[in-house]
């Protein structure tokens, strides 16, 4: 019967709701009299019922409502156009494979090994940047050795751990460019700190301690500078640096031996002759006690560092066990130690 009713009430060609069909079913079921007087008011009833679930649905989420309805309304445009798109790139896949193929059979072997060194100088860049931590550590040695040198008190042990460093460094990559100019700064380094250690081998009143303490930092440094034996030249060098601060001490004597002098003068020019006087004796004890310390300083601060120094199975290979001639002494050792002096310091003043 519903079906019936359906048919009557639709226009020709209308679809047929569900939900029509399944309330006409319900309207069959019921009595006339409830047809005509019940349902009218569940109907109204419902309608109401759903008039304030609509209204308290759009006190809540109009502004949501209206925002989506808003952004929805350009899909009718956008959907084809993205259809559109969508066919076009798949009728452009065929041809991208073609200029594919195309673009890599063009290249032959040369450009495939310039390609090859494109690569290589890439990963030599890439190493380059892996490495430029390291590189920078080796670029800050020298300043290490210059600021190790002016620290006071100055420590030789760190200063020449670094140049070692650098000179294992400096055999491992002997074509570097780098490593040659960080080694000719620390060489430059290396001198100044030979100097330094000359320079306080003629301090006045050096003591035995110091003293083999300097000559053992100078037996480090000095084979790396100078192709001379250095086992040979630094006892020399000792004694010539020791030697020139004792004639510094001597010359610093000069106004007390004017004194002297005049007095002596005096007493040549005197009918009486000599006899003596207070500033000559003065200058002899001044002299001697001066001469006495510093040579007794000499000898045994020299024979505690030739003592050092490892002793030749042959007696006649010493050049210092027994001491050779003059000429021969004087190649030897002094020619040695002036080269040294020469390099690193003056002997006098």
């Amino acid at each position: 019967m519903a079906q019936v009713l359906v048919e009557q009430l639709l226009e020709p060609g209308q679809t047929v709701d569900e939900t029509i069909v399944a309330y006409l079913e319900q309207l069959a079921d019921l009595k006339v009299e409830d047809v005509q007087n019940s349902e009218p008011r569940a109907i109204s009833q419902v309608s109401h019922s759903l008039l304030l679930d609509i209204q308290a649905l759009s006190k809540k989420s109009h502004r949501r409502l209206v925002e989506s309805a808003a952004s929805h309304s350009s899909l009718r445009q956008t959907l084809p156009s993205l259809a559109q798109r969508a066919c076009d790139l798949n009728n452009m896949v065929p041809w991208l494979d073609e200029e594919a193929d195309l673009f890599s059979t063009e290249f032959n072997k040369a450009k495939e090994t310039k390609e090859k060194n494109i690569i290589a100088d890439r990963k030599r860049a890439l190493r380059l940047l892996d490495n430029s931590e390291r590189l920078v550590n080796v670029m800050e040695i020298p300043p290490l050795l210059n600021t190790v040198i002016s620290s006071n008190p100055v420590n030789h042990s760190s200063f020449l751990d670094l140049y070692a460093h650098l000179q294992r460094l400096a055999s491992l990559h002997a074509s570097s460019p780098l490593i040659t100019s960080v080694k000719h700064e620390a060489d430059v380094a290396v001198r100044r700190m030979a100097a330094d250690l000359i320079a306080a081998l003629r301090v006045p009143n050096l003591k035995l301690a110091p003293g083999l303490r300097t000559v053992g930092w100078l037996k480090r440094i000095v084979p790396d500078l100078i192709s001379q034996p250095t086992e040979e030249a630094l006892s020399a060098t000792f004694l010539v640096c020791r030697l020139s601060t004792l004639i510094r001490t001597l010359d610093a004597m000069g106004p007390l031996r004017d004194l002297a002098d005049q007095e002596l003068m005096r007493n040549v020019d005197s009918t009486q002759g000599w006899a003596g006087g207070q500033h000559t004796e003065k200058y002899l004890k001044r002299f001697i006690e001066v001469f006495r310390e510093h040579s007794f300083g000499i000898v045994s601060v020299a024979n505690s560092i030739d003592a050092s120094f490892p002793r030749l199975d042959d007696p006649k290979a010493d050049l210092m066990y027994p001491l050779p001639s003059g000429q021969k002494y004087q190649r030897k050792y002094f020619d040695t130690s002036a080269l040294l002096c020469r390099k690193f310091g003056k002997i006098g003043g």
